[in-house]
């Protein structure tokens, strides 16, 4: 399952890439990402992924519903197959509005679940960059 998953995705990657490379004139992220853009809605809510189903395989093809997660993992897939360095992270984005100085001095702030978010970073030479691959930015 894992391997005919990898082989998918990298197809489309692959197939994607090939032909976006002549409507679209920019790196292979920017393109990825149009990609993913077209492919599917950003929604906090899209539902179980079935037993015994890739999960980004469903995303693309079936669901093409999904939350920074899907996005994140999707888009790191797709830049691995066409060979850019990535790594999915998570972590939390909290507004600098949501800390609070405290009596003593220190800061403090109440973090949410909808502060969660996750996003694909690449590795360049001089370090690494954050591409964020959700919709909502």
């Amino acid at each position: 399952m894992q391997n005919s998953a990898f082989f998918f995705i990298y197809s489309v990657a692959y197939v994607m890439e090939s032909l976006y490379s002549v409507l679209i004139p920019n790196s292979k992220t920017d393109k990825i990402e149009k990609i993913l853009e077209e492919a599917a809605y950003y929604n906090l809510s899209p539902g179980k992924v079935p037993k015994n189903k890739d999960f980004i395989q469903w995303f693309l093809t079936e669901n093409k519903n999904g939350y920074c997660m899907h996005f994140a993992a999707a888009g790191v897939m797709m830049l691995r197959a066409v060979g850019v360095s990535s790594r999915y992270a998570e972590g939390y984005f909290v507004p600098v509005s949501a800390w609070e100085k405290q009596e003593d001095g220190s800061w403090s702030a109440e973090i949410l679940d909808s502060n969660a978010h996750a996003w694909a970073e690449i590795y360049q030479e001089n370090g690494v960059k954050d591409d964020d691959e959700s919709s909502d930015g």
